[in-house]
């Protein structure tokens, strides 16, 4: 009977209809994760206590007034993670770095100086590197170039991470692997149709442009990082894309993309 009984309530509350979840939830799980990350307090739970209350201080000054009771809680400050020396300094290294590549002191470097920088002088991995400058904080402009000051103070926090966690992301994709529900067969031979409608005249390349609007506009659906991470590393000579070129490895960039984003949900 007592299995019986635990059995109708296992099957009752999996098909209890869920509780809707606001639609800002996943920015707020997602915001709460950083700041843990970047706070890495001593005691998780009453930090994390402190971080909602403040949270639904901010949403409603009246949130935490129970009139019912006549109990007002005084407005509880913000959790403080404090001066974090490693972290600044890691931030210094980076302006240091990228000030010296500057020579005509625009604040601005290309995202494969910026690369190069962060795998040779902060020692990160290049699929480290390209989760970093595939995130939404890295604020590429259309040129491919990024303002490095701003720049060095948002990567200091997942440099330091990556430095002190050694987590790390695998180039190698085993075989029956697919994305988006897709192949490698699907996803090739779907993006060179387009790629050869594109190109008229059938040089075999694309502008650059061209290029970077087919894969925003591709034939099947791509994330915000697998747009960022295609534009960003597809190899152009002269302002022109080799799209074959590209293809073949196109693949391997769309499951790096999706490794970025699960271990970034899962933060």
């Amino acid at each position: 009977m007592a299995d019986s009984s635990y059995a109708d309530k296992s099957l009752s509350n999996r098909y209890q209809p869920r509780p809707q979840l606001p639609s800002s939830f996943p920015d707020v799980l997602k915001e709460y994760a950083r700041e843990v990350l970047r706070a890495q307090p001593t005691d998780i739970l009453a930090w994390s206590a402190d971080y909602f209350q403040k949270l639904a201080l901010e949403e409603d000054p009246h949130a935490v007034v129970n009139p019912s009771s006549g109990v007002s809680h005084q407005p509880v400050s913000a959790p403080s993670s404090g001066p974090d020396p490693e972290r600044d300094e890691i931030a210094q290294r980076l302006l240091r770095a990228f000030a010296q590549l500057d020579a005509s002191r625009t604040g601005s470097l290309s995202a494969q100086v910026v690369k190069q920088v962060l795998m040779k002088q902060l020692g990160l991995s290049e699929c480290q590197a390209l989760y970093i400058l595939t995130s939404e904080y890295t604020n590429l402009q259309g040129d491919d170039t990024l303002a490095y000051e701003r720049f060095a103070k948002d990567a200091a926090l997942p440099v330091q991470f990556f430095i002190k966690s050694h987590r790390d992301f695998s180039l190698e994709v085993p075989d029956g692997v697919t994305v988006h529900g897709m192949t490698r067969d699907d996803v090739e031979q779907e993006f060179l149709q387009a790629c050869h409608e594109a190109d008229s005249e059938g040089t075999g390349q694309l502008s650059v442009v061209a290029y970077r609007s087919l894969v925003k506009h591709a034939p099947f659906h791509l994330t915000p990082r697998d747009i960022r991470l295609l534009s960003l590393e597809c190899s152009n000579e002269y302002g022109a894309v080799s799209y074959e070129d590209e293809i073949v490895i196109m693949f391997d960039r769309l499951v790096l993309a999706e490794a970025f984003d699960s271990f970034e949900a899962n933060l």
